[in-house]
């Protein structure tokens, strides 16, 4: 008899956990309808429409910053080659204002030499002024 009553409890144990698994899965079967429903009355193409114009926006973006990025090369080039230009330019001046300035110290030192020798010149015209005058001075 002891077997039958274990037997029993172990069939009513089973039933009882049948019930609560089905219950479970009446109730997660519930919440999927629940959801498939909120999905269903979510309007997917207009989601999808909104996903496709953020994307051709994104893509339109970044061929206006592409355009911008290769104006502004184009136009750090265009100041390079100017700013070249220039340097090339004032390099030219500052060789030729090198080459005016160099043949001006070579005139000023020439004039330079030329006074120097004028005035030992004249040094040794007055020395010999004074010796003469000196002379006729102590001869009288």
């Amino acid at each position: 008899m002891k077997k039958i009553y274990k037997w029993l409890i172990i069939i009513v144990m089973a039933i009882l956990v049948g019930w609560q698994y089905d219950a479970a899965l009446q109730k997660n079967l519930h919440e999927v309808e629940i959801r498939i429903k909120k999905f269903e009355s979510v309007d997917l193409f207009n989601i999808l429409e909104q996903i496709s114009l953020a994307h051709i926006e994104s893509i339109e973006s970044v061929d206006i910053l592409n355009k911008k990025q290769m104006e502004v090369q184009a136009l750090e080039k265009e100041i390079k080659e100017k700013f070249v230009i220039q340097e090339r330019e004032l390099r030219t001046q500052v060789k030729t204002i090198e080459t005016k300035l160099q043949k001006l110290r070579s005139e000023l030192n020439d004039g330079l030499t030329k006074i120097e020798r004028n005035v030992s010149t004249i040094d040794s015209v007055v020395d010999e002024k004074f010796k003469t005058l000196w002379m006729m001075i102590n001869n009288k």
